[in-house]
């Protein structure tokens, strides 16, 4: 309980009090202890959180991706009567700074402030799920296969990220929990019955395309920041490979009697067919991966071991439509659309070039995707900028996240300069 001389105190200072507060958690200790700081919050509240998610935020994160993130909940592309509500606020994401700029009719709608208090709210549990992916990753990042283990361990680990870096990898996570949100499995509650008809299958009932749901969301994106959002692809699959393994192996006990389950106990939204299903599927960790980062937080957060198998039984599926074969050639994915557009430069690379050193540096490719993709063969072999990007698969250089670390971590790793030594060592 609060004193009740810090309760006597005037309203100014109460005030001051409360946007001291680094967090919600903070806040809610002191609001809940007291009826007077109650009233004082709620006197201020609007203005109070915006201010706790602008220090939050701390220039990192992209207010347009979080707030999209937020209002992409629910939108499952399986359903036709979502397309519209999924095509305007795409729409809204990627013209949201021309649209406010501008002060287009849809300007209300530009995912550029949080429409009320509720927003906020979500905006500041969505972050404090990222923050808590960035801390872990800054711990346990995948280990490049040229590195020594010892050395990993012992002398690079952990981390210290950059400010860049740390955007590089925000920017990815938000985006990937808005492709979850709207393309990816549905989370389906460990006690509710499974809903088989509504597993997200967009593509299967022909509602989008496959070019089209490339179009709508990373037809939008800058190529290197596709490539960001690969390598927290993976390093989000990467979070479930020990436990689904366990889960897995632990499920091989069970043989199928009759076609029937003969998991002992399965939670109501049970998916999995029998106890064998889980075993070595690296299909199913995709799938689950596909789901989003908040589901992976609630997984990795569970308290035991059983909450953790039925989350994964109740989500049990296979060859859903996820990002890594939401993948395009180049001949589909070029030209560039809007505001990626800016990037056309055909064959031009110095002038692709010059544009880039024009960029704020978050805006800018990293120095290993210019490596890799941006390098003297393509000119010389006639590529178009780009073009070697996508018409190559990269998961095996995300793995060690090629797309988010700075020139400096990667010149003191001995990261390979070329495509093909990349490959090679990944």
């Amino acid at each position: 309980m609060v004193d009740a001389p810090v309760e006597s105190l005037p309203t100014e200072l109460r005030i001051l009090i409360l946007q001291r507060c680094l967090d919600l958690s903070t806040l809610r200790s002191i609001v809940h202890a007291s009826p007077v700081y109650h009233q004082t919050y709620l006197s201020i509240r609007h203005d109070l959180l915006l201010a706790m998610l602008d220090r939050n935020y701390d220039g990192l994160v992209d207010i347009s991706d979080a707030i999209t993130a937020i209002r992409s909940r629910g939108l499952y592309a399986c359903f036709p009567s979502n397309k519209e509500k999924i095509l305007a606020l795409l729409d809204c994401r990627r013209r949201s700074e021309e649209i406010c700029r501008l002060r287009l009719p849809s300007a209300p709608d530009a995912p550029q402030q949080p429409k009320d208090v509720d927003e906020i709210l979500a905006l500041l549990k969505l972050h404090e799920i990222a923050m808590y992916f960035l801390n872990d990753y800054s711990h346990h990042p995948v280990r490049p296969k040229w590195i020594d283990p010892t050395k990993w361990e012992e002398e690079i680990l952990p981390l210290k990220l950059s400010k860049i870096e740390k955007i590089r990898f925000l920017r990815a996570l938000y985006r990937h929990q808005i492709l979850a949100n709207i393309f990816g499995p549905r989370d389906n509650p460990v006690n509710e019955s499974p809903r088989w008809g509504e597993l997200n299958t967009w593509l299967d009932e022909k509602i989008f395309a496959h070019e089209e749901a490339w179009g709508v969301f990373l037809g939008t994106l800058d190529p290197w920041e596709i490539g960001e959002l690969g390598c927290v692809w993976e390093y989000l699959r990467d979070k479930y490979r020990a436990p689904y393994n366990e889960i897995a192996q632990d499920m091989q006990q069970y043989p199928t009697k009759s076609g029937s389950v003969t998991i002992p106990d399965p939670p109501r939204g049970n998916l999995a067919l029998d106890g064998d299903d889980l075993h070595a599927d690296d299909e199913s960790i995709e799938a689950l991966a596909a789901i989003g980062p908040v589901f992976c937080f609630k997984f990795l957060h569970q308290a035991t071991y059983r909450g953790r198998r039925d989350m994964v039984l109740a989500n049990y599926h296979r060859t859903v439509y996820c990002l890594p074969n939401m993948h395009v050639m180049a001949s589909e994915a070029l030209p560039l659309l809007y505001p990626a557009d800016r990037f056309n430069f055909g064959y031009d690379y110095q002038g692709f070039r010059d544009l880039v050193a024009t960029l704020p540096p978050w805006q800018q490719p990293n120095i290993a995707f210019q490596w890799y993709f941006v390098g003297i063969i393509e000119e010389e072999d006639g590529c178009a900028v780009f073009e070697t990007y996508y018409d190559l698969k990269t998961p095996h250089i995300e793995r060690w996240a090629y797309a988010i670390w700075d020139e400096k971590r990667l010149i003191e790793w001995n990261a390979p300069q070329n495509y093909d030594d990349a490959i090679d060592a990944s």
